[in-house]
């Protein structure tokens, strides 16, 4: 897209004010949108920094679903409301009208970290759950650690189970707990999926897969013994997968691994429960953003990585699957998450990753409204009053 010059000169004038104005009158709500642009389109509220409350900040939202967050549509001048602006034919996240080889997408978080940020960048390795270590059964043991938040006299009882991804989803899930009267019950144990017959390479190393197998037995077992209304399984999609053989499961036939791995684990539950198993986060591939945006602070976009096409997420497709054949349910926060393409590591001031896979708890606590609608759609109307 080839901007005229009354689009250049528009655009540089609403670019000028919005610098010259103090950042109460520019951006009110704080959201990383001008008034001005926010009010043009009223696709989200100058009011409001989360104007749909799913607890992604506005600027990252991508209404228009063509890859450039809200910001990188002010940004580049064009509307939040058309995927193909100019009408080209050219998506406008695929557009370069700067001719310099960076399209809108690649440049939209070309901007220096917040001076703000949380978590700040010196701590952001250590910003997770306080109790993730003492809840968690560690390496080469197999005794179920067994933590609880909420009400321990909740009439719902929502389970937590998975690998240090599922520390990820601990504080929003206990603060829906408190809020509603519902007790969560935590039980989780490092790099082993709490699916039946599901090992990888770290367990093989460690002790050939017999403590988490051991694990995986004794956490189905006490499930068969709660009265959980909700099971939800949370997981790294990162696993080399081994069979309980020792056997490497390829690449191409792990979909088929975390397939049966669910069905499986649904079988042997009771009747009564639901499960419900969540997809898994964005992975950065360019490695530990923490450490990239330390190396340079001034360009977020440097440490940015691409968004992974729904079919080649191998976990969620076998979960998808297994999900649609058994009484399983299956939920994602993919898309709040990775908003737009590249997928952001910073929404707003709030650093998302804490490490190349995990999110940072800052974050995480954010996501609590998406959290909170995923478990109420997984659970039975009749046992959602507090």
């Amino acid at each position: 897209m080839t901007p005229g010059p009354a689009h250049a000169l528009v655009a540089g004038a609403v670019l000028a004010l919005a610098l010259a104005l103090p950042a109460s009158a520019a951006d009110a709500d704080g959201d990383g949108l001008s008034d001005a642009f926010e009010e043009r389109y009223g696709v989200t509220s100058a009011n409001q920094a989360d104007s749909d409350g799913d607890g992604v900040v506005d600027s990252a939202e991508d209404s228009d679903g063509d890859g450039l967050g809200e910001g990188g549509e002010e940004r580049s001048g064009t509307d939040p409301t058309d995927r193909d602006t100019d009408r080209d034919g050219t998506i406008d996240s695929a557009e370069d009208p700067d001719g310099d080889g960076r399209t809108n997408g690649r440049e939209q978080d070309e901007r220096p970290v917040p001076p703000d940020l949380r978590p700040a960048l010196a701590v952001a390795g250590r910003d997770e759950h306080p109790r993730k270590k003492a809840c968690m059964t560690q390496h080469g043991k197999s005794r179920v650690v067994v933590c609880e938040f909420g009400d321990p006299e909740g009439k719902v009882e929502v389970v937590l189970v998975g690998d240090s991804h599922a520390t990820m989803y601990l504080t929003p899930m206990s603060l829906v707990a408190e809020e509603r009267g519902w007790k969560l019950t935590f039980m989780a144990k490092r790099a082993c999926p709490a699916m039946l017959g599901l090992s990888g390479n770290n367990q093989w190393r460690i002790d050939r897969g017999r403590t988490c197998g051991l694990w995986q037995q004794r956490v189905v077992s006490r499930l068969g013994k709660e009265r959980a209304d909700l099971v939800v399984l949370a997981h790294s999609p990162a696993y080399k997968l081994r069979k309980p053989s020792g056997k490497v499961v390829a690449p191409w036939k792990r979909t088929g691994q975390w397939r049966l791995g669910l069905k499986r684990t649904v079988q042997a539950l009771p009747q009564r429960t639901t499960v419900l198993a969540l997809g898994g986060v964005p992975r950065n591939f360019n490695g530990n953003p923490v450490k990239c945006l330390r190396r340079d602070p001034s360009d977020i976009s440097a440490c940015v990585t691409r968004r992974q096409p729904a079919d080649a997420r191998t976990m969620d497709v076998g979960l998808r699957q297994a999900a649609s054949v058994t009484r399983a349910r299956f939920g994602t926060l993919y898309d709040q998450i990775c908003t737009y393409d590249p997928c952001p590591v910073i929404q707003g001031d709030v650093l998302m990753w804490r490490d190349a896979s995990h999110l940072s708890e800052t974050f995480a606590r954010q996501l609590q409204p998406s959290i909170e609608r995923l478990l109420l759609d997984a659970l039975d109307p009749q046992t959602q009053e507090p």
